[in-house]
C-alpha cells in the first residue's frame, strides 16, 4: 500500500469561495487551519501546514493536531505585509504506524522479532536528520532491534516515548498529499481600526435638538 497516495484532504479552512479569493489579516495575527483530513484503514496519519510569505523562498511548517473524528488544527502567525501562501500536508506515518502495531503486539503476548528488524528499517532514514545525541541513541536501537540475545532490551526501548518523538518530530514522507495553495493578504496594523467616514456626526450629538455639525462632532469625538 506503500505505492498510492492513500490520504485525503477536504474542506481547508479558513478559505473564501473554496479560495477563489484571499482571506484578511493583519500584521501579527494568527491564522487558524481547519482542514479534513482521512485515509482508508486506521493507519497512524501525520499532517502539517506550510506557510511562507511571498517574498521567501522556503516554506515554514507547523504540525497538525487531530482534535476530533477527521478535522485537524493548527496555526500560524503572519509577521509581515503581503500576501502569504498556506496549504495543508498529510501522509500515512508508517513509522509510527509500525510502533502502534508493535505496542499492541507486546502487549498481546506476541514474540516480534520480524517486527523489530522491520522497526531498524524505519530508523535508517532518520539517521542523517537528527542530532549526534538521538543519532547515537538510533544506531542503537538498530543494533539490539537485529539481535535475538537484547530482545528483551530492545522491546523496552521500542515503546518508551523517545522513539516515538524521534518519529514524530521527523516524520517519513512517504507519497504525502497536499491540498491546494490559499492566500491570505496580511495588511498593516492600522487596518484593523475603524475610518473616519464610520463615525456619524449626527449621533455624536450631546443633545436630541439638532443634528451635529462636523466641528461639533469633531469636539465631541475628542472628549
Amino acid at each position: 500500500m506503500q505505492n498510492q497516495k492513500r490520504v485525503v484532504i477536504d474542506y481547508v479552512s479558513p478559505t473564501v469561495n473554496g479560495g477563489d479569493f484571499y482571506i484578511k489579516r493583519v500584521v501579527n495575527e494568527i491564522v487558524n487551519v481547519d482542514a479534513h483530513i482521512m485515509a482508508d484503514g486506521h493507519d497512524v496519519l501525520g499532517a502539517t501546514i506550510l506557510y511562507k510569505h511571498e517574498n521567501d523562498k522556503t516554506w515554514q511548517e507547523n504540525r497538525m493536531v487531530l482534535t476530533s473524528n477527521d478535522e485537524w488544527k493548527a496555526s500560524f502567525s503572519v509577521q509581515k505585509q503581503g500576501f502569504y501562501n498556506y496549504k495543508v500536508e498529510a501522509w500515512v506515518d508508517y513509522a509510527l504506524n509500525w510502533r502502534y502495531g508493535l505496542i499492541r503486539k507486546i502487549n498481546d503476548g506476541q514474540h516480534v522479532v520480524s517486527e523489530l528488524l522491520e522497526g531498524a528499517e524505519y530508523i535508517e532514514p532518520l539517521l542523517n536528520k537528527v542530532n549526534a545525541d538521538d543519532k547515537q541513541y538510533l544506531e542503537h536501537l538498530q543494533r539490539i532491534f537485529k539481535d535475538e540475545n537484547s530482545y528483551g532490551e530492545a522491546i523496552s526501548e521500542a515503546v518508551k516515548e523517545r522513539l516515538y518523538n524521534i518519529f514524530f518530530q521527523n516524520p517519513i514522507k512517504i507519497l504525502a498529499n497536499t491540498s491546494s495553495t490559499y492566500k491570505v493578504y496580511v495588511d498593516r496594523k492600522k487596518a484593523r481600526f475603524s475610518t473616519w467616514y464610520e463615525f456619524f456626526p449626527r449621533s455624536a450629538r450631546s443633545t436630541k435638538a439638532f443634528t451635529a455639525l462636523l466641528t461639533i462632532a469633531h469636539a465631541y469625538y475628542q472628549e
